[in-house]
């Protein structure tokens, strides 16, 4: 039988299943991504979803990348096309059930490198700009 585990990544906790995990400084927030990604990992769970709003996905899923649980990421405005009862309280639960059932296409992410250099391309290109 196959079990679908929810992470819900929000800005203020990160929860995994029942267990909550408050993030009370900011030098700390590294620290919450290895217990979370470790306690997915001693649950068997070998893949994630969630959904991309903002920045507030991309330390949570280069996490997940790193401890090697593929993770897919799904747009916002493709969940919220899909008909059912999705509110806030019960978001996570909402992507499990769509993502059990094949309902959602995950968005492109490149691979790590490639978004490693566009960060630093960014960045230098921001530089730039400064000194012009």
């Amino acid at each position: 039988m196959q079990y679908t585990h929810v992470l819900d990544v929000s800005p203020l906790a990160m929860r995994p299943a029942e267990r909550v995990i408050r993030r009370p400084e900011r030098q700390r927030r590294k620290q919450l991504f290895p217990i979370a990604t470790d306690w997915l990992r001693g649950h068997g769970v070998t893949a994630a979803t969630m959904e991309g709003t903002g920045v507030y996905w991309k330390a949570p899923f280069e996490a997940l990348e790193e401890a090697c649980i593929h993770a897919d990421l799904l747009h916002a405005q493709h969940v919220r096309q899909i008909r059912g009862k999705k509110t806030d309280t019960n978001d996570s639960l909402w992507l499990a059930r769509i993502c059990q059932f094949g309902l959602a296409l995950p968005s492109y992410v490149p691979p790590r490198l490639f978004r490693q250099l566009r960060q630093l391309t960014r960045y230098r290109r921001r530089l730039v700009g400064e000194r012009s």
